[in-house]
This record gives structure tokens, sequence and C-alpha cells, in this order.
């Protein structure tokens, strides 16, 4: 069995394309080499230009800020969009809004995400 001691280990040896990098951290692949989600993502781009030879530690953009843990809906579309399935329905995540009669999902021109009643009122700001 092969292991890999982190993100960088992992892209050293496999040589695995950028595109590739991306949609295994937003699949949450390297969490069990300590890497969430996003830091996986913000090192998957700079982990891609790892070269045979390079020495371990030297390639920048691999340390993440800190950056905050994905919401479970964004885990699940994160899933989706890296894997064509999901482990939590995505329904599940606003299955309390929808009994509530919040029917109307909209996004905003500038990201917001908002519920509406049926005449078109703003009902609740989506929750993470």
């Amino acid at each position: 069995m092969t292991t890999w001691a982190d993100l960088e280990d992992f892209a050293r040896r496999t040589a695995v394309p950028a595109p590739a990098l991306e949609a295994l951290a937003l699949a949450g692949a390297f969490g069990g080499l300590g890497a969430g989600r996003r830091e996986a993502l913000w090192a998957a781009g700079a982990a891609a230009t790892i070269r045979a030879g390079q020495l371990p530690g030297s390639t920048p953009g691999l340390a993440a800020p800190a950056l905050p843990a994905m919401t479970a809906a964004e885990e699940t579309f994160a899933d989706l969009w890296a894997t064509g399935t999901y482990g939590t329905h995505p329904i599940a995540h606003i299955r309390e809004l929808l009994a509530a009669g919040l029917s109307k999902f909209v996004i905003r021109p500038s990201g917001r995400q908002e519920f509406l009643d049926d005449f078109g009122r703003e009902m609740m700001p989506l929750q993470n």
C-alpha cells in the first residue's frame, strides 16, 4: 500500500495535473493527509507545478492561510462537482425552509442567496 506524507508528496510522486488535483481537493481526498478541502484546493495549483528533482519544501504557495471549513451544503455541492455524486442529498440542506413554505430561491447579482415568499418578499437569507 502506498502512503503519502502530505499533498506536496502526493503531487511529487504522482505528477497528477492541476485539474485533477483540484477535483481531488474539492472531493476531500486529501483529508487523510491533514488538509481540509479549502486548504487542499488552495495548494493544488502550486502542487501541480512541482517537478521531478525539485527539493521538498521549496514550492511556494502550498501553505494556505486560515480558511473556514466548508459548510455541509458547500461540501455536498463540491462532491457533486468533483465526483458527480453526493453523500447528503442537496435538498436536505433546504428541506426545513421548503417545509416552511419558502418556495422561491433567488441568487442576486451580488451573489446574495435569498428565499422569497409567494409575493416576492424576502423571507430570510440562506444560512450557511
